[in-house]
């Protein structure tokens, strides 16, 4: 008897353990419900809360060409990523077929060169080629995106500007969108509005903060 107590007060201290050091990198829960009173952290570059993203990207100017040929307004500077689309069906079955833009944070982290601005646009088309059009796109973030107002449901009353890309390190620019977009409009590019035509405008970096959800 005594052996079989000393062998379940070491399956509790064990049990404990696991309850408080629990590692579960690389493994896939289905079907259960997690209830914690401790702060939860998910440092993925997504994270999703049912169809709730949240996704992190960089952006670097560093593949820009304009030394060698001038970039005009409406050229991309570069492919930012691809929003995660893969989704939740609904209770009826039904699988989400928009994306809503719902906040677009830029930071700046190495400005870009001389009087310098820009714009974030979503396209349907990946791997279109710095210096070149966008394919069909959308502007999301920008003078010319179609915002909506929450507290409206309609076009606000102001209008957004363009992204400061030689705003000094450290700068953000927050936008609100609310921009529905096709679901296959997934691709995100930065464009310049700013006619450019030096290869100094290679330092420009930037971190962009994209929160939006799947219906």
């Amino acid at each position: 008897m005594g052996n079989r107590r000393m062998g379940l007060g070491r399956m509790e201290a064990l049990l404990e353990a696991v309850d408080r050091d629990l590692n579960l990198e690389n493994t896939t829960l289905t079907n259960c419900t997690i209830t914690t009173d401790q702060s939860a952290s998910l440092n993925a570059a997504t994270n999703s809360i049912g169809n709730k993203k949240f996704m992190n990207f960089g952006a670097s100017l560093a593949a820009t060409n304009a030394g060698t040929v001038t970039y005009g307004a409406n050229d991309i500077l570069v492919e930012i990523g691809t929003l995660d689309v893969v989704a939740n069906t609904y209770a009826n079955s039904a699988a989400p077929t928009k994306i809503l833009i719902e906040k677009v944070v830029l930071i700046v982290q190495a400005k870009s060169h001389d009087t310098h601005v820009g714009t974030i646009v979503a396209s349907a088309t990946s791997g279109t080629a710095t210096n070149a059009a966008v394919s069909s796109g959308t502007e999301i973030v920008g003078a010319s995106a179609a915002a909506i107002d929450t507290i409206i449901s309609a076009a606000p009353s102001v209008t957004e500007i363009d992204i400061n890309l030689d705003a000094a390190n450290g700068s953000v620019h927050v936008f609100a969108p609310n921009i529905t977009l096709p679901i296959a409009t997934k691709h995100l590019y930065l464009v310049t509005t700013t006619a450019i035509d030096e290869d100094d405008f290679q330092v420009g970096r930037y971190s962009i903060h994209v929160e939006y959800t799947l219906l």
